[in-house]
């Protein structure tokens, strides 16, 4: 063997192995998330609130349903488009409570960030009729005491369903038709059935959309999914007002915030990835059709535009 061929042969034995420990991180980052996340839920359940369920099914109005992000083309919706939105189902998660627009359903976060604690807590009274799902690794980790720390008790006021995550590590590497039908086969990815976990694909979107498959949707369209920039709807000039009151986030540096979810340093499975195959696979398995809400997104021309024609069929 030439010398060449040895080092292709080493190079080559060197990124398998990589890819294998990357792919084992991915495994184990999932186990364990999924077993904290099992734990804890139901521990707070007793406290208030209970698991994900087939119960929440019974608050879709429609076979609609709006995901909400935080990318600046929220801010290029108008008011007729909002009010097409209110007529069907929608969910926003994490900051977006500080936008007028109130959904049927919210996703809660907290992390570490008291700020979006804060936030939550003075938007209570407006979300009182929203039911909130609340998930996060830092609640699977058991990091917060729902029970015992007076600062959350205004959850008590809410219909509270705690989100039992099956988490993929963003450093997975493995084909993601593969991780689809790995879930399906455990029963997480049933078309209007509410599994034992819901698959979380690198993305808090991913989340979602899984949910939104287990809801039973027909249709899912995802606003401000930009992932073309690190800023946000509350950075528009009309949002400071916003973004001072509750310390919003400023612009992340690019290699942090939502630009990492592009990153195929981290694996080639980006969260353009995910949702694109995701949508392929949802509509082949249940007919699901999956656009956006306008072009401003990386998932541009993957994804159809969720266009005034479109519309008057939903």
């Amino acid at each position: 063997m030439s010398a060449i061929d040895l080092l292709k042969s080493l190079t080559s034995k060197l990124i398998l192995r990589k890819k294998r420990f990357r792919d084992q991180q991915g495994f184990d980052y999932t186990v364990s998330i999924a077993n904290g996340s099992d734990e804890n839920a139901r521990k707070c359940s007793l406290w208030h609130g209970r698991l994900m369920d087939e119960s929440i099914r019974q608050r879709k109005k429609s076979d609609t349903l709006f995901i909400l992000g935080s990318g600046p083309s929220i801010n290029l919706i108008t008011d007729a488009e909002w009010d097409h939105i209110r007529e069907h189902d929608s969910v926003g998660f994490n900051w977006w409570m500080a936008h007028d627009f109130v959904p049927s359903f919210y996703l809660l976060q907290f992390v570490k960030a008291d700020e979006l604690l804060n936030l939550a807590r003075d938007r209570s009274s407006v979300y009182k009729n929203v039911p909130l799902l609340l998930r996060g690794d830092y609640f699977a980790n058991g990091y917060m005491p729902l029970g015992d720390d007076p600062k959350y008790d205004f959850l008590k006021e809410h219909e509270l369903y705690y989100m039992r995550e099956y988490a993929i590590s963003s450093r997975c590497a493995i084909d993601v038709r593969k991780l689809f039908q790995h879930v399906e086969i455990l029963g997480m990815l049933t078309h209007g059935k509410i599994g034992p976990l819901v698959p979380k694909w690198r993305s808090t979107l991913g989340l979602l959309i899984s949910w939104g498959y287990q809801m039973g949707y027909k249709k899912i369209v995802l606003c401000g999914m930009d992932m073309n920039s690190n800023e946000h709807f509350w950075h528009h000039v009309s949002c400071h007002h916003m973004a001072e009151r509750y310390q919003m986030p400023e612009v992340s540096p690019p290699k942090k915030g939502i630009m990492a979810f592009t990153d195929k340093k981290i694996s080639p499975n980006t969260v353009p990835r995910y949702v694109i195959e995701m949508a392929n696979w949802m509509n082949e398995r249940a007919g699901v059709e999956t656009y956006i809400m306008n072009r401003q997104t990386l998932l541009h021309p993957a994804l159809a535009v969720y266009d005034a024609a479109i519309r008057g069929q939903s």
